[in-house]
């Protein structure tokens, strides 16, 4: 039986490590290496605010199903939050449920997404506004995506 204090500990460091918990036997066995022995570091939002959290495609797919669209506008103004946070400059999601001004908003959204993941402003804006959830499932996957391919590729702090 694993403490508490063990499980908030191992909690802390698999979101911090921005990875799945990885079981014990992947340790012992050579097949995951144990997180102090890591060769780079991998910032995640709770320590410096510097990546996107990774959520599950079928969020923006199915909830807004569930909710009657509420659940859309909670993912853009959650994920407009940590692309701000990044540095990109999203203006505020009220414009988003204006007749034409949204259209430049999701614009800016789309933008913001290139500019986080590599996924083409194009893409992003034409899936958002012609496809609605299945368009923010793609997204989000792309976000998914590069979020773990930036978590692999930063290099140790000298």
């Amino acid at each position: 039986m694993e403490s508490p204090t063990r499980r908030r500990v191992r909690d802390f460091l698999a979101g911090a490590l921005h990875c799945c918990y990885v079981p014990r036997r992947a340790w012992l066995t050579g097949a995951w290496p144990a997180p102090l022995q890591l060769p780079f570091i991998i910032t995640h939002d709770r320590l410096r605010g510097t990546t996107m959290k990774r959520r599950s495609p079928a969020a923006p797919l199915l909830l807004p199903l569930v909710t009657f669209g509420i659940y859309t506008l909670v993912w853009h103004v959650k994920t407009k939050n940590e692309m701000n946070a990044l540095g990109q400059k999203i203006p505020t999601a009220w414009l988003f449920i204006l007749p034409i001004v949204s259209f430049w908003w999701l614009w800016k959204f789309a933008v913001g997404v290139e500019a986080v993941s590599g996924f083409s402003r194009n893409g992003a804006f034409w899936l958002l506004l012609l496809l609605g959830p299945i368009g923010a499932a793609v997204v989000q996957s792309q976000i998914n995506g590069a979020t773990v391919n930036e978590a692999l590729l930063a290099p140790v702090a000298a």
